[in-house]
């Protein structure tokens, strides 16, 4: 330290010491080396109390003030004469007014003010006004009254609703931006889950209505096919049922090969499923002018527009038609397929007569048996030759395939009432045989039967019969298309064949449509009915269960379940159509309707569509969709004019005043209103934007946020009483980020609106600029905003838009022409693609920037020369990690040092303290630990960063694991110094989160340091 003098002469402070060398505390004695360059604080004080009453002390004796040689006492200790005592009090209140003058110095400089207040009053000398904050913004799906399903319904704007508070939270109101128009039924609709069930010869399943079809394993049942296909009928044997009573339905497969299934396995969390995690969800925020229609969609077949132009023509077709096309099916689609149970299984009568024995007339010996004819009334006559039922003697019982050689015989049963030859016999009375119902023999290949077995029956009648030597009383059946073999013709043989099994009495099935299994993904969308009244350009939000975690290629074992999936898109396209149907299993024949089909409306959504694939019986698709902000409406009178003042301010009584995005310079507005005897005045940045004579206001915030206007800046206000008046909305900040489904308690209730629900996160809420970001962003203040020329001009647009907390401009070497302006929100709050922060900062971009937007194109593209791009990426994150060992002073625990410690390191590489691109070095950590008071030294084992990938590649918890486990576990002796510098990207941000469980690893040492 040397001393300055004032006029190039001794100080005269009576210290013996030159001007050169100083005493240091000499009053004309500056410290030129206190205050180096870059420092947090200013030292400016000269007047500490022990120097100043030293000084005072020593002055008593000074040749010049004779008057004071009379004091007797001068010492520091008793005795002392009074006149110390003032001394004394000189020195301590010179030693106040030189602290609070030393703080007085430092609020006047950025870098060293500790009150936001100067921060605030020194970036308006520079014309920079902090930025007030955001309001998050959601969209909310509304749940109306379904009295009438299809009654329209108008849901004003300023429809409130609060959010559900968690521990710790209080309620935070959101109201509508926007009115709409909705209906009951698009409240929750639902993608078709049932086609038209298609039964073929090659079907193995059948979908039937209810639960109680009374069927078991090895019944029969009987499909009857429309007469224009060549194989109309065929009987199918049950193999399983399985009754689904959720949806009042039975699931009956038919005889196949079992098929073995494969266990489930869980599928461990690789970099596979974190990318499908990662995803972005579709947001289509755009409002619906923007969005581009396509006549030959507008009017094609099937199109809404079409029944639009009907009812607008003949306003009585209004409801009729909405009606008429709900119930309407398709022209071919009225389900010809017919499917009876048979009830009944029966035997033919004579089925378990005994064998009639042949005979020899001459021996009396029995040479064999013969078979009784299909009647009964005597055995088989055929020619010479093989025959079916003629079994030798001792042959057994005339099983089935058993084969003799039989002769003609004459009739032995004598006189028994016949049959018809297209009359059965069955073996017992059944009652439940009528008239119109089927009957199927099997086997079919029963001489005179139909080639598929199956006969209607025509005729029923109840008799007794004493053929085949067994009397009985039974049901005799008259089948149509049935012609049994009678004793003259000699073309076919009459034989009673044992194997034949009568099922009937037929019971019509009702049929129920069949699953639709596939999973919703991209493309267009069918419904699970009619919805008039969608139009293109509605906002709909499509949730569900997600399916595509996992690649098509993975095992089919593996599967992840449970993870759901929310996204906003836009109708593009409505179509109400009854397709052709589907859902045939079995192969064969082309499949026939077995259910009919009615009109269903197919939506089709504007790019960029779903992204993600859901499974189908989770989704829902809502349609009573409007955009909220966060905030409250408020009506005031904020007092009276008086034409005699040139500036009135009014506070409003209710804050934080609410700043919603749009595109603007700064990219907020506030929601202010103003009315001065009922003529509205517009606001005004700041005073000197305020022309003479002109309606206009100057909204002002203080440091505890109390907002004022400040009118009569131009044209003053008229006299008047309570003639002002104020619309305003209160409430901005982070507190409206509020979780997905936490905004559910519904405040106003138009009529007929039940409920409310966000589905998808409020995004965007931000919180006003602290003193950190004031420190940041004043010097913006001196950039031209509305002028974006160069890529810095760029970067200090985005940096001072509202609820953008840091922000970069990039480019790759090899593509020199394509800019990405890479952005993270306020203490990086979420950003999502689709959020109204950055739709409103594309657009601010383009306004501002002279670019051009073009639909559909992520980037935004210069006009002229030379051919640029500009797009907008969000920040990838990288976890700073430190591990490191600290010996403290003596007097020091460790446990009152490690707080300090652990703050001091969050705020030297804490998000507010680092930038994108920003490179971390070891030696900043050396140089933050060991300024924190108790530390003796530092031993750095480690620093650097721990990769977690991108939101395209991120990587997995394993291979995390292991680089963290490479960063942190290090030997020291094997340390040759410092660790090496981290790596880290242009669009990268590598900072220390707090929150981050085994990133900030600090340990006392108990041995010396490495040398």
């Amino acid at each position: 330290m040397s001393c300055r003098p004032c006029v190039g002469a001794p100080c005269g402070c009576g210290c013996g010491h030159d001007t050169v060398v100083g005493c240091g505390r000499c009053p004309c004695a500056v410290a030129e080396d206190a205050n180096p360059p870059g420092s947090s604080s200013l030292s400016y004080g000269r007047t500490a109390y022990p120097d100043a009453f030293d000084r005072m002390r020593q002055r008593l004796s000074a040749a010049d003030l004779p008057a004071l040689r009379a004091l007797t006492t001068r010492g520091a200790g008793p005795p002392m004469d009074p006149a110390l005592a003032l001394v004394d009090g000189w020195a301590c209140l010179g030693h106040v007014l030189d602290f609070y003058g030393e703080r007085t110095v430092n609020e006047h400089y950025l870098r060293t003010c500790l009150h936001r207040r100067s921060a605030v009053e020194l970036g308006r000398l520079v014309g920079y006004a902090p930025r007030p904050g955001l309001a998050a913004d959601a969209f909310l799906a509304f749940t109306l009254d379904d009295v009438d399903p299809e009654a329209p319904l108008e849901v004003p704007a300023g429809t409130r609703a609060y959010t559900q508070p968690g521990p710790g939270e209080t309620m935070q109101p959101f109201e509508t931006s926007e009115a709409f128009a909705g209906r009951p039924r698009w409240s929750s609709m639902r993608p078709r889950l049932t086609a038209p069930q298609l039964v073929g010869t090659g079907t193995r399943r059948l979908y039937l209505a209810g639960t109680a079809t009374g069927l078991t394993k090895g019944d029969h049942l009987l499909v009857v096919l429309p007469r224009g296909q060549e194989t109309n009928r065929g009987v199918l044997t049950v193999a399983t049922v399985q009754p689904d009573p959720e949806r009042d339905r039975t699931v009956v497969d038919l005889e196949r090969e079992p098929v073995a299934e494969s266990p489930r396995i869980p599928v461990p969390v690789d970099s596979e499923l974190l990318t499908a995690l990662l995803r972005r969800p579709a947001a289509f925020t755009a409002d619906r002018e923007r969005l581009p229609l396509d006549p030959g969609a507008v009017f094609g077949r099937d199109s809404y527009a079409a029944y639009g132009l009907l009812e607008s023509a003949y306003p009585r077709l209004a409801r009729l038609l909405d009606v008429a096309l709900g119930g309407t099916a398709h022209g071919d689609q009225t389900g010809a397929v017919r499917i009876h149970a048979m009830r009944v299984k029966a035997a033919l009568h004579g089925h378990n007569a005994p064998l009639i024995p042949d005979v020899d007339p001459v021996t009396k010996a029995v040479r064999g048996y013969l078979e009784w004819n299909s009647a009964g009334t005597g055995p088989t006559v055929v020619t010479d030759g093989p025959g079916i039922g003629a079994v030798p003697a001792g042959g057994g019982s005339g099983g089935e395939g058993a084969q003799a050689t039989t002769r003609s015989v004459t009739d032995l049963s004598g006189a028994v009432p016949g049959l018809d030859p297209a009359e059965i016999a069955l073996d017992a009375v059944y009652d439940g045989i009528l008239p119109g119902s089927y009957a199927v023999l099997v086997p079919p290949d029963l001489p005179g039967s139909a080639d598929d077995g199956v006969h209607e029956v025509i005729g029923v009648r109840t008799t007794t019969r004493n053929a085949f030597n067994l009397p009985a009383r039974v049901t005799v059946l008259q089948l149509e298309g049935f012609s049994r073999p009678v004793d003259d013709d000699e073309t076919r043989e009459d034989v009673l064949d044992r194997r034949v099994v009568v099922y009937g009495q037929s019971e019509l099935l009702a049929l129920a449509e069949v699953p639709v299994a596939d999973d919703v993904c991209a493309g267009e969308l069918e419904l699970d009915g009619y919805y008039p009244g969608l139009h293109p350009g509605r906002r709909v939000i499509v949730t569900g269960e997600r399916t595509d975690l996992l690649p098509a290629d993975r095992d089919s074992r593996r599967q992840v379940t449970g993870v759901p999936g929310t996204e906003l898109v836009m109708i593009s396209s409505v179509r109400h159509r009854a397709p052709a149907g589907g859902g045939a299993d079995g192969e064969g024949e082309e499949p026939a309707a077995a259910t009919g089909d009615t009109v269903h409306t197919v939506l089709g959504f504007a790019d960029p569509d779903l992204r993600y694939c859901y499974r189908r019986d989770t989704v829902q698709v809502l349609a009573n969709v409007a955009h909220a902000t966060h905030g409250e409406s408020r009506a005031e009178v904020l007092g009276g004019g008086d034409a005699t003042r040139p500036l009135q301010a009014f506070p409003l009584r209710q804050g934080p005043l609410t700043y919603l995005p749009s595109e603007t310079t700064s990219g907020s507005t506030a929601a202010l209103e103003v009315r001065v005897e009922d003529l509205r005045w517009s606001e005004a940045p700041h005073a000197a934007a305020v022309g003479p004579g002109e309606r206009r206001y100057v909204i002002r915030t203080d440091d505890e946020g109390t907002t004022r206007v400040v009118l009569g800046l131009g044209a003053r206000l008229p006299t008047g009483t309570d003639n002002v008046r104020a619309l305003y909305r209160s409430g901005i900040g982070a507190v409206g980020n509020a979780r997905a489904g936490q905004i559910t308690v519904l405040a106003s209730r138009p009529n007929g609106v039940m409920g409310v629900r966000n589905p998808m996160p409020a995004t965007g809420g931000a919180d006003r600029d602290d003193l950190g970001s004031i420190r940041q962003r004043v010097p913006i203040g001196l950039t031209a905003l509305d002028r974006l020329v160069s890529a810095a001009d760029l970067e200090d647009f985005a940096r001072a838009f509202a609820g953008i907390g840091k922000a970069r401009v990039v480019s790759a070497p090899a593509a020199p022409a394509e800019y990405t302006v890479v952005v993270a929100g306020v203490d990086d709050a979420p950003l999502t693609a689709g959020s109204a922060l950055l739709t409103n900062l594309r657009r601010a971009l383009a306004r501002f920037g002279d670019l051009e937007d073009r639909p559909g194109d992520p980037v935004l593209h210069t006009r002229g020369s030379p051919p640029a791009t500009v797009g907008i990426d969000v920040r990838t994150a990288m976890l700073l990690g430190i591990r490191a060992r600290i010996r403290t002073l003596p007097d020091h625990p460790w446990e009152e040092v490690h707080p300090r410690l652990r703050d001091a390191l969050v705020a030297a590489f804490g998000f507010r303290a680092r930038e994108i691109g920003q490179v971390p070095y070891p030696g900043e950590a050396m140089a933050v630990m060991q300024a924190v008071r108790g530390v003796a030294w530092v031993d750095l084992l480690a620093f650097g960063t721990i990769p977690t990938g991108t939101p395209e590649e991120p990587r997995s918890p394993a291979e995390i694991a292991d680089a963290a486990r490479a960063l942190f576990d290090v030997d020291p002796a094997a340390l040759p110094g410092l660790p090496p510098d981290p790596v880290v990207g242009v669009v990268d941000l590598a900072y220390l989160a707090p929150d981050a469980a085994g990133t900030l690893l600090l340990e006392p040492a108990s041995e010396e340091p490495r040398p």
